[in-house]
């Protein structure tokens, strides 16, 4: 029996009984009764365990202030990443004879700084040849 026949057999449970034997009745109202208190309780578990009442078993979803304090650690470390690249690609640049060579690094360093203008929304400062 696949999942969508359970589903059907379930819900003809549920329908009325169509004879008036007391005993069907009853028993279709203590069916209708479990399944709304299954109902809910699993909504209310869900609520319980979203919202992170229940830490031990599940902490709930990230609230807004703990997203944005992920969101600055991200950030922190791809400027981070982005700034060894710029002086990585300025290094390479600054001993390059190739011109070919020279102007692709240099359109590397200008997508770098735009993904680090992006992210700090200020221009990294890339060393001069002499400094590195």
């Amino acid at each position: 029996m696949g999942i969508i026949e359970t589903g059907i057999t379930v819900a003809k449970m549920l329908i009325p009984p169509k004879s008036d034997d007391p005993s069907d009745q009853q028993r279709w109202r203590w069916l209708v009764f479990t399944s709304l208190i299954g109902a809910y309780t699993v909504i209310l578990l869900h609520i319980v365990l979203a919202c992170g009442l229940l830490p031990t078993v599940y902490p709930g979803f990230a609230l807004a202030s703990e997203e944005k304090d992920v969101q600055k650690r991200i950030d922190v470390i791809a400027s981070l990443s982005l700034e060894h690249e710029i002086r990585d690609k300025t290094f390479q640049l600054c001993h390059e004879q190739d011109q070919r060579k020279r102007d692709a690094l240099n359109d590397e360093l200008s997508k770098l700084q735009r993904e680090y203008y992006d992210i700090s929304k200020n221009w990294y400062n890339v060393p001069s040849c002499g400094l590195l």
